[in-house]
């Protein structure tokens, strides 16, 4: 798997809970705006300062693959991906009309193998068509469980061909393919607890990760493995929104972040007791996975923000936007 090393982001200016499309999200819960910047620069200074990844505001070349939104409420966010990408000199290639694909928050992986997340948001249908485009190997894995909606919410692919994840949000083919494909070693396995405060919604770069804060059980699992845990106070899933690149639409009020973790993606969330509705601090968890991008030369990767050079594949970068 390729090391992530640049990051494309994208501040919190106009995230707010405007709708609710999945268990984490309530309009009710009223967003603190400045705590979600203040943390969200907090999350920038530990991926530049103590990751060392690149913070990118512009990017240029390569080939973008936007999203089609599940959900009428984030569909109107399509349009301004296109657009962004487009003036940063990216090829725009676009999926079939009625072919749903959340980006990034949905396809992760290694460099010679991919995964695909479908059921909750992406359809299984576009993932033969992404493996002709990007000429990689993609293992649907069907997601069973609402709370984890996007792949990146229960799965992260370390630098070292380890893999973060929870087991019990794939059905039973899904745990056999990965069972299958990784060796049982190198398969560390999240407590469901902090895998309910997005704990794999986690940025990797080299061999620090950068999580949410609240997960003792998941930095021992990588301090066993080698690798130097930073965890991060996401109070709000907003500043998730920092998992492998993604920019979620940040030119327009009406299209919030759904934030999780992503993607650098997307979109991390706390929970008090596993209950969504039990503390208003943790309200839309979404992911920020918006797209995902193939980068001309060797550069790129994934929880608010865009990651250029994911852990995808080859050449391959991915971009993640802070969505739901």
């Amino acid at each position: 798997m390729e090391a992530v090393s640049r990051l494309l982001v994208c501040p919190p200016d106009y995230f707010g809970i405007e709708y609710e499309i999945n268990p984490w999200m309530r309009r009710s819960n009223a967003v603190n705006s400045d705590e979600a910047v203040r943390q969200w620069h907090h999350l920038m200074q530990v991926l530049e300062q103590d990751l060392g990844a690149v913070l990118e505001r512009i990017v240029v070349g390569g080939t973008a693959v936007p999203s089609r939104f599940r959900y009428v409420e984030r569909q109107k966010e399509e349009a301004y991906f296109e657009d962004w990408f487009r003036g940063q000199g990216y090829e725009v290639v676009t999926l079939d009309p009625g072919r749903f694909f959340e980006g990034a928050g949905d396809l992760l992986g290694f460099s010679d193998t991919w995964f695909g997340g479908y059921r909750q948001r992406s359809d299984i249908r576009v993932f033969p068509t992404l493996s002709d485009w990007f000429h990689r190997e993609i293992i649907p894995l069907e997601l069973v469980d609402k709370r984890f909606y996007h792949l990146d919410t229960c799965l992260c692919p370390l630098s070292g061909d380890e893999l973060l994840y929870f087991p019990p949000a794939f059905d039973h083919y899904g745990r056999e393919a990965l069972a299958e494909r990784i060796a049982p070693s190198s398969r560390l396995v999240v407590p469901e607890v902090e895998a309910l405060r997005f704990a794999c919604n986690a940025v990797c770069v080299g061999k620090h990760v950068a999580l949410p804060a609240g997960c003792p059980g998941t930095e021992s699992l990588l301090t066993s493995r080698g690798y130097l845990p930073h965890p991060v106070p996401l109070d709000d899933p907003t500043l998730a929104v920092i998992s492998p690149s993604r920019p979620e639409s940040a030119k327009t009020a009406s299209s919030p972040w759904d934030a999780s973790v992503p993607k650098l993606r997307s979109r991390l969330v706390k929970i008090l007791n596993g209950d969504p509705a039990a503390s208003p601090a943790w309200r839309c968890a979404q992911t920020w996975c918006s797209l995902f991008v193939v980068p001309c030369a060797p550069e790129g990767t994934p929880p608010v923000f865009i990651r250029l050079r994911p852990c995808l594949g080859r050449g391959a970068h991915k971009c993640d936007g802070a969505g739901g």
